[in-house]
């Protein structure tokens, strides 16, 4: 057998082989088709949030990430909630960087692209009571040296869902208040 021979039948096997090894993997061509179908557009469903911040409406979707969830869209905006408050938002106006929000004993921090907004001061988190078929935890805030107070809030639905927050995330602007759609993200 001379050595163009050898090239054509060595890369006819490996072709085959190739074919070969595709077919073996079809039961994840249809795991991904049955991600295709109707099934994923109700899993995105049950995740859609939607944000109201300063006028301006978002989409987002919850993804439980640990101990936290980040509500994201696309790769430009992004929400972390920790369960009881809101860390960190980027993305939502484009005039305003990344806010990071962090707490250091009794007082909340404030930056934006890492340099200090605000101190404030914030109750401990308070039981109001029912709200239509559910509960609503409350906090109220004060900005240090300012006579600025807001409420931030958690409703929980009665089958355990948190199905809104309202936040202050930056002391320019009104509170970002985000949504459940299907009223059901635990």
């Amino acid at each position: 057998m001379n050595k163009q021979n050898s090239i054509g039948l060595f890369l006819f096997l490996a072709f085959s082989l190739l074919l070969a090894g595709c077919s073996v993997h079809s039961g994840q061509l249809d795991g991904v088709r049955q991600l295709m179908s109707g099934d994923e557009a109700d899993l995105l469903k049950d995740a859609e949030w939607q944000a109201n911040w300063d006028g301006n409406q978002y989409t987002l979707y919850a993804v439980n990430a640990g101990a936290e969830t980040i509500f994201a869209f696309d790769n430009r905006l992004l929400v972390r909630f920790d369960g009881w408050n809101i860390t960190q938002v980027v993305g939502v106006l484009e005039s305003v960087g990344p806010i990071r929000i962090e707490q250091q004993n009794s007082e909340w921090l404030f930056f934006e692209n890492e340099r200090l907004l605000s101190r404030d001061r914030c109750s401990d988190w308070l039981k109001q009571q029912d709200v239509a078929n559910g509960v609503e935890y409350r906090q109220e805030c004060s900005r240090q040296n300012t006579s600025v107070t807001y409420s931030n809030s958690i409703r929980i639905n009665a089958a355990g869902f948190i199905t809104r927050l309202a936040f202050s995330v930056h002391p320019e602007y009104p509170s970002l208040i985000m949504e459940s759609v299907s009223k059901s993200i635990k």
